[in-house]
């Protein structure tokens, strides 16, 4: 029997979910819509994937084909979700000694100068759940103060008391020289083995302590919701007879694995709104038109 392949892209919205089948040899398309599953998105994918699958199977037959599944490529709204409605982790910050003050002070910039009420969002981490850790790196990356793991340690308990589940650490000139983030991981595994750990060298290992710590804290926040989706994901594909590797959409509207995803899940933010600009970018090509 001919083996022809068939790629499937799904993407969740806020209220439906969509499913694309495209045929890799001819470029035929199928879809597939269902309403947004919640609290569980996955349910929606399922379901859009067993609606094309049986579609693919129904025209395999009638061919004499057998479609295999090349990759399933997933676009999602559910990271951006969680943080403008505050459903996440309760995350801990561990912070250099001296910068337990990073998210609330920001750039010191005002949206609106001339708005005298201006509120501004609350951090994603209370400040009561912002720890500081002894050691210090310099702005060349050289380490002028060893890490105090006691303190390290101590934190983790005080961590453990209040139910946190998800841990970020930023500490100061850590993309430079993250040798501290790195062992202060290693205690976390040791110490806290549940805890989901995101640390800045990772997450945004760039210059500028209030855009890599909030960013890095963004992650920590999302972190278990999005890696049990994904798993849910994969389990349902799976299910479906779908052993193809899952790719996810970046908000540069590039993709990565799934096992990035739920390590980074922050690169997802703009997936959904990124998959709408590569469509119409691609549209625009195939009609020739220059300017849309």
């Amino acid at each position: 029997m001919t083996v022809k392949e068939v790629r499937l892209a799904i993407d969740i919205g806020g209220t439906f979910t969509d499913g694309v089948a495209e045929f890799v040899q001819t470029g035929e398309l199928i879809v597939a819509k269902r309403l947004t599953t919640y609290p569980d998105p996955s349910a929606a994918v399922s379901h859009v994937v067993g609606d094309l699958v049986l579609c693919i199977d129904e025209l395999g037959r009638k061919r004499g084909v057998r479609y295999s599944y090349a990759e399933v490529v997933h676009g999602t709204t559910l990271v951006a979700n969680s943080i403008i409605e505050r459903e996440g982790a309760k995350v801990a910050l561990l912070v250099t000694e001296g910068t337990r003050d990073i998210l609330k002070l920001g750039r010191e910039c005002r949206y609106d100068l001339y708005d005298l009420d201006l509120l501004l969002p609350e951090p994603l981490v209370p400040q009561n759940l912002i720890f500081e850790v002894s050691a210090r790196a310099d702005s060349q990356g050289r380490i002028v103060r060893g890490l105090d793991e006691s303190s390290v340690r101590a934190s983790i308990r005080e961590m453990k008391k209040v139910g946190v589940t998800a841990v970020a650490v930023s500490l100061l000139h850590g993309y430079l020289n993250p040798v501290h983030e790195i062992r202060i991981h290693q205690i976390l595994r040791e110490e806290f083995p549940e805890a989901h750990v995101s640390l800045s060298n990772r997450v945004a290992s760039q210059p500028g302590e209030f855009e890599r710590t909030s960013t890095t804290v963004a992650n920590a926040f999302v972190q278990p919701l999005t890696s049990h989706y994904l798993k849910r994901l994969q389990e349902r594909l799976i299910a479906h007879g779908i052993r193809a590797p899952l790719r996810i959409m970046t908000s540069n509207g590039g993709f990565i694995s799934d096992e990035t995803a739920a390590q980074v899940p922050i690169e997802l933010l703009e997936s959904g709104p990124a998959g709408g600009v590569r469509s119409a970018a691609n549209a625009a090509m195939d009609l020739r038109i220059e300017r849309i």
